[in-house]
């Protein structure tokens, strides 16, 4: 199983996590 490292960072109320190994980004709001 290939092991994947996610960079995190806040976007106003939203929390982006960017995947570089696969290209993929993924987001979700806070309250």
């Amino acid at each position: 199983m290939p092991v994947l490292t996610a960079v995190i960072h806040k976007e106003d109320n939203t929390f982006v996590a960017e995947y570089h190994e696969v290209g993929t980004a993924s987001q979700g709001k806070t309250n």
